[in-house]
């Protein structure tokens, strides 16, 4: 080893003694710990409420919702049957305290598992510690921090950390009273730890049975024979609760999504899934290369455990429960992925931690002749793991293809879109209670056909009450995974007698995510049915709109708006066309807008009678109530306009439905701002952004604060101040409004022309009677005076360097930055239209104004003249670059009866503050009153 590698070497064998000794380096190491700790924190919860719950999820706030004797009998009720639940109390026990603490968010409901996965961190250190040292011990608790698995299951609403959690206490136990620890004690609390394991989740039983072996042999060893009766025993008491749930489960036919996975398959399970977790493609080339060095770290691991017992006891750890379910399948399918194994998972990473303490603490000599290539592979080794996690977890947070079933997305997209007179109806039971978590209309109904636990026979009747019933039907595709309507019987039948209205799919790995809009209501129609308002508007081409129909409660309460529009039989609209509807509110101002097909029917346009076609027009959340007018523009099918927009109906509106999860900025006054919706995802200097607030209150902010003031100001880069504005939340209408109505405010943000490009900050403050008063952000405990909620990006202007062609070039220079390369000119008796092509030689120094004078060539009169920051103010000369090339236009009206008179154009630039000009040279010869006579000539 040569000096340098020795000296390192030295140097981190000292500091693991240090470590191992009280005094500052102790501290110093649970500070490590600690900050390993709270990275782990960091990356769980970074996700925590990014993805929605999938359909297991969705059973917990169900089963947590019941009573605690409920709870313990396993039972859940989903439709008309009462169900036994696959999994064990205890979890469920614990979302039913903490839901009351922490509410019934998704963020809440998965925090509990957040937490376990944090815990097994400084678990593991101490774990590795005892197994292979201080090195071994801070090694695995950093593994086990940015472990991908650990990390997904971490961000679900589910036992499985929990379960890991408890396994690994109840190991660790075990395993100090193997290496001589108090065996009572260690006894007790194995016990107390495996039994809650076991009503976590029932796999916990094959790492119990295994270890069972270790506890006997040391027992024995240590003469209470007796005791391992006892224990026996007692085991039985424990699981005799749930013999009744799981006994008659082992000796029925395959549950539904289970099948048959080859015991091979299951043992790469082991090192695939406990290594780089769900986020990953493992066809890929690197990732496999991550995966065989990581299994040789792990073996190395193995390696360095040295004694029988240690090695034994990690693979029997390792390895418990992945047989347990093999031997398990010889009577049915029991293995349904990794996170049935998971148990086990923390073995692996305590092998490679040890393998990794292994590498790092090798001795060579120092002529040894591979020590270069043993440093290079232990460096690549050491590595892996990290490497492995960080793509894992990049995948896992960027990539949507490694998201989870987004059911909540369908749920929000159904409800914004259904009207008054809907119903959701899924094929898959098991997803009402995920609909149950999600709903935020309670007006919309949801049902499932076919109907928990019946099979598909004779649901057309019922397919049929609910066209009668209702106006449409919102299809959630998903089938019954326990093959209750394994023809599609459901599906077909809504198909065939029912018109498709709309089609929509989400994201999914697990279950088929879409919903299918169907409407109830015929097509023909020989006549207007009752309720509806005769109207006679008419565009050219298109056939007479006769009646509307809206399908609607008055005042209106959903989130979208369908009426029924019957159209006269001819003439057919051309295939393509478009209907425009949008609704005006007073002073003409437009709150929504929907362009759509305008019929589902071109085909097959009936040549007399009328044609009933349905037609939505969705609403902005936070919508002012009141009344506005509805509008109707078709457009042809290139786009363009056939003819005005007309009135079809008055609409009013009720109070907007009020707007559930975290608000964006919470004020102590009772007011959030609950989202920001914007017009764009960056702006350039001289711009304005579009911002639609969303605002709500609390009874006491909607009635007592009516003089509540919201400011906004715009940060730049080191916190300088861009510019301040604000107004009072939601105009005047949120002081007025019931609680907890959103109240929508159209806004923008001004940017100046010479705004410079970067990332801005907009920092909130709200101020009742002159007063700043609280305000909170995101999941922060505390209130401030100001606090920061959204970003802009300010995107410079495409530099362009190329001249366009066709100008006319002028030669001229301003000053010793700019030059007018040339120009282009169009002069009618109406008017100029002026193209001045400005190139930068250099950033000005100055913001130059320019002008261009239309004067009479015989007494230097202004006929006519621009004064402006070039390109319409949006681009002042400071912000010019280098080699930038600019075209700026003017159109300069003129007098009337001005054919045939002489004319000349001047153009120059000058600074606004003292009208100092710039001086304008031609081929070096300087200009009369520093001005360019571009062109003289006669108007024609």
């Amino acid at each position: 080893m040569d000096h340098c590698g020795a000296a390192g070497y030295n140097a981190a064998v000292m500091a693991a003694q240090a470590m191992s000794t009280p005094g500052v380096a102790q501290r110093r190491l649970l500070l490590l710990v600690g900050a390993l700790t709270l990275l782990a924190f960091a990356l769980r919860l970074v996700n925590l409420d990014s993805f929605s719950f999938w359909t297991d999820e969705g059973l917990t706030p169900l089963r947590s919702s019941y009573s605690i004797s409920q709870i313990l009998t396993n039972r859940i009720y989903i439709q008309e049957a009462i169900s036994l639940d696959t999994h064990p109390p205890l979890y469920y026990l614990l979302i039913h305290a903490t839901r009351r603490l922490w509410g019934e968010t998704d963020f809440a409901y998965r925090y509990p598992s957040l937490l376990a996965g944090v815990l097994l961190v400084p678990l593991l250190y101490q774990f590795g510690r005892r197994l292979g040292g201080v090195r071994a011990g801070v090694l695995t608790a950093v593994f086990t921090a940015v472990n991908p698995l650990q990390v997904y299951y971490g961000n679900e609403a589910r036992m499985y950390t929990l379960l890991v959690l408890l396994g690994a206490a109840a190991s660790y136990v075990l395993w100090r009273a193997l290496t001589g620890a108090d065996l009572r004690r260690s006894l007790f609390l194995y016990v107390l730890l495996a039994g809650s394991a076991f009503y976590t989740h029932y796999t916990a039983v094959f790492l119990i049975a295994a270890q069972a072996l270790f506890w006997i042999w040391l027992l024995w060893q240590q003469g209470y024979k007796r005791l391992i009766l006892g224990l026996g025993f007692l085991a039985l008491l424990l699981a005799i609760p749930v013999v009744p749930y799981t006994l008659p489960r082992l000796f029925t036919g395959a549950e539904a999504n289970y099948f048959v996975v080859p015991p091979a398959t299951m043992i790469s399970d082991v090192w695939r899934f406990f290594s780089l977790g769900l986020s990953v493609n493992y066809k890929e080339t690197l990732v496999t290369g991550i995966l065989v060095l990581t299994a040789v770290l792990s073996f190395i691991g193995l390696w360095a455990a040295h004694t029988w017992l240690k090695r034994s006891f990690l693979l029997v750890y390792l390895l418990a429960v992945v047989f347990g379910l093999m031997a398990g399948s010889l009577l049915k399918p029991m293995y349904q992925g990794v996170r049935h194994i998971m148990l086990g998972s923390p073995a692996l990473l305590l092998l490679l931690g040890m393998g990794a303490d292994y590498l790092l603490g090798r001795r060579l000599q120092p002529d040894h002749n591979a020590r270069w290539l043993w440093r290079a592979a232990t460096f690549v080794l050491l590595l892996t793991p990290l490497v492995g996690s960080l793509y894992a977890l990049d995948n896992l947070y960027r990539d949507p293809q490694f998201g989870k079933d987004d059911l909540r997305a369908l749920v929000a997209y159904v409800e914004r879109r259904a009207g008054d007179r809907d119903v959701v109806l899924y094929n898959n039971a098991v997803l009402l209670p995920l609909h149950d978590h999600y709903q935020q209309r309670s007006d919309l109904p949801a049902t499932a056909l076919p109907v928990y636990p019946y099979m598909a026979d004779g649901v057309e009747e019922q397919l049929a009450d609910l066209a009668v019933q209702y106006d449409r039907i919102w299809f959630v595709t998903d089938p019954p995974a326990d093959g209750r309507d394994a023809d599609y019987r459901v599906a077909g039948w809504l198909a065939e007698n029912l018109q498709d209205i709309d089609n929509q799919s989400f994201p999914a790995r697990t279950t088929v995510v879409s919903s299918i809009g169907y409407r109830s209501a015929t097509a023909a129609a020989p006549e207007l049915p009752p309720g509806s308002t005769s109207l006679n508007l008419t565009w050219p081409g298109l056939p007479a709109l006769r009646g509307v129909l809206p399908s609607f409660a008055r005042p209106a309460t959903g989130t979208t708006l369908w009426l029924d529009l019957f159209w006269e039989g001819q003439p057919a609209p051309p295939a393509g066309s478009t209907l425009r509807l949008s609704l005006q509110g007073e002073g003409d101002q437009p709150w929504a807008y929907y362009e759509q097909a305008f019929s589902d029917n071109f085909a097959h346009w009936p040549v007399a009678g009328l044609l009933r076609e349905s037609y939505k027009l969705p609403l902005p959340p936070g919508t002012p109530p009141g009344t506005y007018t509805l509008l109707a523009e078709p457009a042809d099918p290139a786009g363009h306009n056939v003819g005005a927009a007309q009135a079809v109906t008055d609409i009013i509106l009720a109070p907007a439905t009020p707007l559930h999860g975290r608000p964006a900025v919470s004020f102590a006054n009772g007011i959030t701002l609950h989202d920001i919706e914007w017009g764009d995802d960056d702006v350039r200097p001289g711009h304005n952004l579009p911002l639609a607030l969303l605002w709500q209150a609390t009874a006491e902010g909607s009635a007592a604060w009516p003089d509540a003031r919201y400011e906004l100001q715009v940060l730049g880069p080191g916190g300088t101040l861009l510019r301040s504005q604000g107004g009072q939340p939601g105009g005047s209408d949120l002081a007025h409004m019931p609680a907890n109505t959103a109240v929508r405010e159209a806004t923008a943000i001004y940017f100046p022309p010479d705004t410079v490009p970067g990332n801005y900050r907009l920092q909130w403050q709200m101020n009742q009677a002159d007063q700043p008063v609280g305000a909170r952000s995101g999941w922060l405990p505390w209130d401030r005076a100001q606090v920061v909620y959204g970003t802009v990006d300010v995107t410079p202007w495409p530099l362009e360097t190329a001249l366009p062609a066709g100008l006319t070039p002028t030669g001229a220079q301003f000053g010793e930055a700019i030059s007018l390369a040339g120009y282009t000119l169009a002069a009618t008796p109406q008017g100029i239209e002026l193209e001045l092509v400005w190139q930068a030689a250099d950033v000005p120094a100055e913001s130059y104004v320019a002008f261009v004078h239309v004067v009479d060539p015989a007494t230097g009169m202004i006929i006519s003249q621009a004064d402006r920051v070039p390109l319409d103010g949006l681009r002042p000369t400071t912000g010019w670059r280098k080699e930038e090339v600019l075209v700026d236009r003017y159109s300069l009206a003129l007098p009337d009866d001005i054919a045939g008179e002489p004319y000349r154009i001047n153009v120059g630039l000058y600074n606004p503050d003292d009208g100092q000009r710039l001086p304008v040279t031609v081929d070096g010869v300087a200009q009369p009153d520093n001005q360019l006579a571009l062109v003289t000539g006669s108007f024609p």
